[in-house]
């Protein structure tokens, strides 16, 4: 019955987060970046004591003091403007989609792009499309990204209710 329960209340789990990626994707995205900005703190934090517990030279330990601070301090900033790192991260986001596009593109006018030349102008094309349109509303890219996850974790939810409520038949079925 452990596996069964469990399956039902991750399922349950899933469904729920994702219902909330669905319903506010904008906050959603504004939390985990928040989360990744404590996660900054924590981890600078924990550093900074270690370092002033550990025995030796004050003298040596400046440098990894100064980073310590500055982990924390980007924590901090993290927390209180996440939308920096939504807007950052997806602005490299974009770029990345951008020269995978144009790296396709080139390599089609040098003679690659297999059999399907034309299909592979057409994924160039879109991709540097698409990559423009990250750059220029890194929020909406944010926010579709978030109700992509969203959908997954509904997903993975049912999936696993179905297991969990279907695993005792399962079992009965594998014992006859």
């Amino acid at each position: 019955m452990g596996i069964k329960r469990n399956k039902i209340i991750m399922g349950i789990m899933f469904l729920l987060v994702g219902i909330l990626f669905l319903a506010a994707p904008s906050t959603t995205t504004k939390v985990i970046y928040s989360v990744i900005g404590v996660v900054f703190v924590l981890a600078g934090v924990i550093r900074l004591i270690s370092i002033l517990r550990a025995k030796g030279d004050m003298k040596g330990k400046i440098f990894q003091i100064v980073l310590s601070a500055i982990v924390i301090a980007l924590g901090v900033f993290f927390l209180i403007n996440p939308e920096f790192l939504v807007t950052y991260s997806y602005i490299v986001f974009g770029f990345v989609v951008i020269l995978n596009g144009a790296a396709n593109f080139l390599n089609l006018l040098r003679g690659g792009g297999g059999k399907s030349k034309f299909l592979t102008l057409i994924v160039s094309l879109v991709l540097i499309i698409v990559g423009v349109l990250i750059l220029v509303h890194p929020f909406v890219a944010a926010e579709m990204v978030t109700t992509l996850i969203g959908v997954a974790l509904i997903i993975v939810g049912v999936i696993n209710l179905i297991y969990g409520l279907t695993i005792k038949d399962t079992i009965s079925k594998v014992e006859e």
